[in-house]
């Protein structure tokens, strides 16, 4: 049950990386072509 759990908190700690980079990349092409324009 540790394994699981361990496993589990990795995977939750790598998708909200994930998500936060994403969100980062999103918003530097965002206010990029903003400011392109």
């Amino acid at each position: 049950m540790t394994e699981n759990k361990k496993g589990l908190l990795q995977r939750i700690r790598a998708a909200g990386w994930g998500a936060i980079v994403l969100l980062f990349a999103a918003g530097v092409v965002f206010w990029g072509g903003f400011n392109w324009t």
